[in-house]
């Protein structure tokens, strides 16, 4: 089973991977399906992710950050 940091680096890496592809802009996004699905791919990785995180961690990382979003 994957502990909290590997799921913390896989969200890590799927968002610097959209973050790269986003370079490309909205008229790549928007004509190139290929792209669109992999976007959702990256997505469903970091709510996976996220999703196994134990919800004791992410109770206290929230009151860490007084109860904001992170995003």
């Amino acid at each position: 089973m994957r502990d909290f940091r590997d799921r913390l680096k896989d969200i890590l890496e799927a968002n610097a991977q959209i973050a790269r592809e986003q370079e490309k802009g909205k008229a790549a996004f928007e004509s190139t399906p290929l792209i669109q699905v992999w976007m959702v791919h990256h997505r469903m990785i970091i709510g996976e992710a996220v999703r196994s995180i134990d919800p004791a961690i992410k109770h206290t990382t929230l009151l860490f950050h007084g109860g904001k979003s992170l995003g």
